[in-house]
């Protein structure tokens, strides 16, 4: 009790305070958090923030996203800007050199001949 209590006072605020500041401070994200959080890229969380409304603010240069403001904007399904999400996502390998030789690859593995879709 001693140490913490009389730190807290010092400086004017309560205990409750503290823990109250700390919990705040938990939900406040940098751009690299956000990312891992949502498991893309930073580009992406940052094209997210410009066309498909991710709720997220530059602090002195520095991208800060709530987690929980994060939580609601992915909750929010059937929403104008998941269908624009999903859309950007489905279009982003389109160009990939690759993608068949993988997508052949993936088949195979499976099982599967070419010409075949699962319903």
């Amino acid at each position: 009790m001693g140490a913490t209590k009389l730190q807290s006072k010092k400086k004017g605020r309560s205990v409750a305070q503290e823990n109250g500041a700390l919990e705040a401070a938990r939900d406040v994200m940098t751009l690299a958090e956000a990312a891992a959080s949502l498991r893309v890229a930073e580009t992406d969380v940052l094209a997210s923030v410009a066309g498909q409304g991710l709720p997220g603010r530059q602090v002195n240069g520095n991208w800060r996203f709530l987690r929980s403001s994060l939580r609601d904007w992915l909750a929010a399904s059937g929403s104008q800007a998941s269908r624009e999400i999903l859309r950007a996502m489905a279009g982003k390998y389109a160009d990939d050199p690759f993608l068949e030789e993988i997508a052949r690859e993936a088949i195979r593995k499976r099982g599967r001949p070419s010409g075949e879709v699962e319903a």
